[in-house]
């Protein structure tokens, strides 16, 4: 059984999460062995000259080894166009293949620039679209050995497993820091200016208010 984060997700279903990917989520949790870790709904933030850009990853497949496996899951109306396949989110139209090489891109440079002491990472990625059947893939940004669709749904793990295999060594310190970046986590220690700053402050108030007793003392 593969360890999911977060890893609070009940089995039933909770607003926020489609019932489509908590599907999927349980899948994996169930069909992939321990040596994996699977993080659902990863956000990603990146800085612009003029804004700041965001996104989600449906899911990030971490092996023991510190390989990747970026999950694009596509449920709902999809577009045949001559650019390519096209998810629609009510008025606006993305590309697939410009969402995956964009979460691709970024997962990568954003542990890079946060981790410049860890080897560069190995992302792979796939595309899961269980309601469709994909007759045909041309594009150099997608592959159909990385697309899964409703003939071959039931074995997402196999096929994930199938990508992922790799004779590398295991390599804890960078699941360490998979994991960390991954889960938005950091890290703080007390600023010593700050806490001497904020103790004279409490010293004067202490202060001000004796000084006026003393002040108001009177000895025969």
């Amino acid at each position: 059984m593969a360890n999911i984060f977060p890893n609070d997700v009940p089995v039933d279903r909770i607003d926020g999460f489609q019932d489509d990917e908590l599907e999927t989520l349980l899948k994996l949790r169930d069909q992939l062995s321990d040596d994996y870790s699977v993080f659902h709904s990863v956000n990603w933030s990146k800085a612009l000259p003029s804004h700041t850009a965001f996104g989600e990853i449906d899911f990030v497949v971490v092996d023991k080894k510190g390989a990747v496996l970026v999950v694009e899951q596509k449920n709902g109306p999809l577009v045949e166009t001559p650019q390519g396949l096209e998810k629609h989110y009510g008025m606006d139209k993305k590309l697939v293949s410009s969402q995956v090489q964009r979460n691709l891109s970024t997962l990568r440079d954003k542990f890079k620039k946060l981790n410049p002491q860890s080897p560069t990472l190995n992302v792979d990625y796939l595309i899961y679209c269980p309601e469709y059947r994909v007759v045909d893939v041309n594009g150099a940004g997608v592959d159909m050995q990385r697309t899964v669709d409703a003939r071959a749904k039931t074995s997402l793990a196999e096929r994930i497993d199938e990508l992922m295999g790799s004779e590398r060594d295991e390599n804890p310190y960078l699941c360490e820091e998979l994991h960390n970046f991954l889960c938005h986590s950091f890290r703080i220690t007390p600023d010593v200016n700050a806490y001497k700053a904020n103790q004279k402050k409490v010293y004067r108030q202490l202060l001000s208010g004796l000084s006026d007793v003393i002040e108001s003392l009177e000895f025969e």
